[in-house]
């Protein structure tokens, strides 16, 4: 597992690769995990990406657990208001404490989990507008 530190618009970015399978890359961007096929080139402009990173950070997005275990707190609900940061979950793993943030600023409008639940990787824990 790899982790990088990328800026876009000004903005940094911490990414981890999970896992190649074949063409599929998965990987983490601020805790969500995004599987994408990668396709060879022979030329970087040769392929024009289908969305930009900023597009994938505004409208509805889902957070998603990005590691099994139980949540030991819930610190939003329906209708707050985040910033880009703010912790929404904590999700406890090997006796340690995972704090699930916000990628971007929004409005929380749904809550899928509550204290005590047990959720796996990839399960749905919160949603942003």
């Amino acid at each position: 597992m790899s982790r990088y530190s990328i800026a876009v618009n000004g903005r940094t970015y911490l990414v981890e690769l999970l896992e190649r399978r074949g063409g599929a890359l998965s990987f983490s961007i601020e805790g969500i995990r995004y599987t994408v096929e990668v396709a060879a080139t022979t030329s970087p402009t040769s392929v024009a990406p289908k969305q930009s990173v900023n597009a994938r950070l505004t409208g509805p997005q889902e957070i998603r657990a990005p590691i099994p275990g139980i949540i030991s707190e819930v610190r939003v609900a329906p209708g707050d208001t985040v910033t880009s940061d703010s912790t929404l979950v904590v999700i406890e793993a090997m006796k340690m404490e995972n704090p699930i943030k916000a990628p971007r600023p929004g409005t929380v409008s749904k809550v899928h989990v509550s204290k005590g639940r047990e959720v796996l990787s990839g399960h749905l824990l919160v949603e942003i507008e």
